[in-house]
Order: C-alpha cells, then sequence, then structure tokens
C-alpha cells in the first residue's frame, strides 16, 4: 500500500519529508512533521520506538491523498484503515443475524435495543373499525392473541413477555 502511496501521492505531495528528525534532548526524541502547506500535524514521542511513529506518519499521509484500500464486499463502501473496515464487516454480520429480524415485517436490526423498540411499535395491533362503541377490548396481541382495552397496555404486554 505505501509504495501505491508513494508512486501515486508524488504528484500531489511534494516536498513531504518521511525521515525522522531527532532533537537535541536528555531522551532520544523522535519527531515527523508533514511539510504538506495548511497541515501542521506532528507526530512525535521519546517513549516509542521509530518503526511506530513512521507507521502513524505514514497513515497520516494516507488521509491526505484520500485513497481507500479497504472495500467491503457487500455494499462497497470504502475505508482508510483496515480497523474501520472490521467495524463495518462486524455490522453486516449482525444485520444477517435471524434473532435480530421482525417476523412480521421481516426488516432486520443491528442492535437487540432497536430491535425489541421496533417490535414493541410494529406489532400492535389498532383497533378495527367497529359498529359498535362498547368494545372493551380493542387491541390483540399478534402472538398470544390476548385482547387489551389500551394501546398502552398491549405495548407493556409484549414488552415483559415477549420480548
Amino acid at each position: 500500500i505505501y509504495e501505491d502511496f508513494v508512486s501515486h501521492g508524488s504528484g500531489h505531495l511534494q516536498d513531504v519529508s518521511l525521515k525522522p528528525l531527532e532533537t537535541a534532548s536528555v531522551f532520544r526524541r523522535l519527531s515527523y512533521r508533514c511539510l504538506l502547506p495548511h497541515c501542521n500535524a506532528r507526530i512525535e514521542s521519546e517513549t516509542e520506538s521509530p518503526r511506530i511513529l513512521d507507521q502513524l506518519f505514514r497513515r497520516h499521509l494516507l488521509s491526505h491523498v484520500g485513497t481507500h484500500p479497504f472495500k467491503c464486499h457487500i455494499c462497497k463502501s470504502k475505508f482508510q484503515r483496515i480497523q474501520n473496515y472490521r467495524v463495518h464487516l462486524a455490522y453486516h454480520e449482525e444485520m444477517n443475524s435471524p434473532s435480530l429480524q421482525c417476523k412480521k415485517c421481516l426488516k432486520k436490526f443491528p442492535t437487540d435495543k432497536q430491535y425489541n423498540f421496533h417490535i414493541r411499535k410494529c406489532f400492535v395491533v389498532p383497533p378495527p373499525p367497529s359498529q359498535t362503541t362498547n368494545t372493551t377490548a380493542s387491541f390483540r396481541c399478534h402472538i398470544c392473541s390476548e385482547n387489551f382495552e389500551k394501546d398502552q397496555s398491549l405495548k407493556l404486554h409484549i414488552k415483559h413477555f415477549h420480548s
């Protein structure tokens, strides 16, 4: 990736120093400074190894070029960093979990919280248009067919007995 960056970036990035600057101090201080206009980024440390600092600086340089070498095979999203790509793939895996799919509308959810919120809304059965206004049980649970007078009672029932 870095070699591709250097060959591609040479037209965009000029005079970028990849050599660490050593400053005099009691400890050995390594420092990288980005020489691009309008960028004051500086990566330095007295404790990190030169190899780690070099990796951090190369990652910084990639942010200027805008390369996104990691591409999702599912939705075609692109990522600069493999860590972000892995988090994204985990999201797709959660979305494919059958336990987080609504049985009524087949919609999928990435988290339990979103799934449970949806279930409470999706499974509320509105009162049917009736000829008489004396109906006592207007809301029916789609799971166990229990009837309730109030919408809120049905929601609580689903939350406590079917979630």
